[in-house]
């Protein structure tokens, strides 16, 4: 298992630390970044689970390691996306309508 461990990082790093590489990840996260668009249902379902947003942040860390301003970029990616999807969450909720049996403002039950 940590020989794996190793063959990944050394992996990871040949590949974090091409030229090529690097620029083009820079070069993604600059234009989706500043697409900032609502992503695709695929995507939101794939942040709506919790092993994948731990995966997102471990791979951050690991990009941020090689390269910290690629590693920032994709951080305000990470986070402008948990942005956009959750007002597209609470934006497609209905509003609940008022309970004439509830205070308005204190939503108690009135007493008579």
């Amino acid at each position: 298992m940590a020989h794996m461990i190793q063959d990944l990082h050394m992996i990871l790093n040949d590949t974090l630390n091409n030229k090529i590489v690097s620029t083009l990840i820079s070069m993604f996260l600059v234009v989706y970044g500043g697409m900032a668009m609502p992503p695709p249902n695929s995507v939101i379902k794939l942040f709506n689970i919790p092993l994948f947003r731990i995966f997102m942040i471990a791979l951050i860390a690991v990009l941020t390691k090689a390269s910290n301003s690629n590693g920032l970029m994709a951080t305000i990616s990470f986070i402008l996306t948990l942005n956009i999807i959750n007002r597209l969450t609470y934006r497609s909720k209905p509003i609940p309508k008022p309970n004439p049996l509830l205070h308005p403002k204190l939503h108690l039950p009135i007493t008579r």
